[in-house]
């Protein structure tokens, strides 16, 4: 291919998630933009880096911005979304990674609740396979280790306008004949 070690080493070396040297196996990327910074990001990256620093399977980096800001303060753990953060959390996530265990489950992203109440009875639940159902009146709908982790009060449904809804429903009429 005719390129030289130092072509390669500048391209290897001007990526951040290129690796140069040998890593962990999991790699914790705390975000550490203004998002989730102003909420306290930078505590939880310390106290990150505190709780991984023996521990050479781990690899934890800051990370400029992840784009959950909805959970800030958030990290992605081996490519799994988690938050909101704090700093006793840190352990946790060393922890459950040591263990081979799903890493804060309760906080992972992917399990978050919608705001369409219509989604969980039209495509069935999207919890962690372990967790038992729960109503839209529960908090945060992730049951007693999740309670008020994700939002202050029930989830709401989408607010659509009257006159909106209205419209969209006669036009959904039309289209069935």
């Amino acid at each position: 291919m005719q390129l030289t070690p130092a072509y390669l080493t500048a391209v290897a070396t001007f990526y951040d998630m290129f690796k140069t040297l040998p890593m962990g196996r999991h790699d914790v990327y705390v975000c550490t933009n203004i998002s989730c910074s102003l909420r306290g990001a930078d505590e939880v990256f310390a106290a990150m880096r505190e709780a991984a620093e023996d521990d050479a399977d781990i690899n934890v980096r800051s990370f400029e911005c992840l784009g959950a800001c909805d959970i800030a303060p958030m990290a992605s753990v081996d490519g799994e979304y988690v938050g909101p953060l704090d700093t006793e959390d840190a352990a946790r996530i060393v922890e459950d990674l040591r263990a081979g265990r799903a890493v804060l489950e309760h906080k992972q992203l992917r399990y978050r609740r919608c705001a369409d109440p219509d989604v969980v009875e039209e495509h069935g639940d999207f919890g962690p396979p372990d967790r038992a159902r729960t109503e839209m009146a529960d908090t945060a709908g992730l049951g007693h280790e999740g309670d008020s982790v994700d939002r202050p009060g029930p989830t709401a449904a989408i607010e659509v306008p009257a006159e909106e809804a209205a419209e969209e429903a006669s036009e959904d009429e039309g289209d069935d004949s």
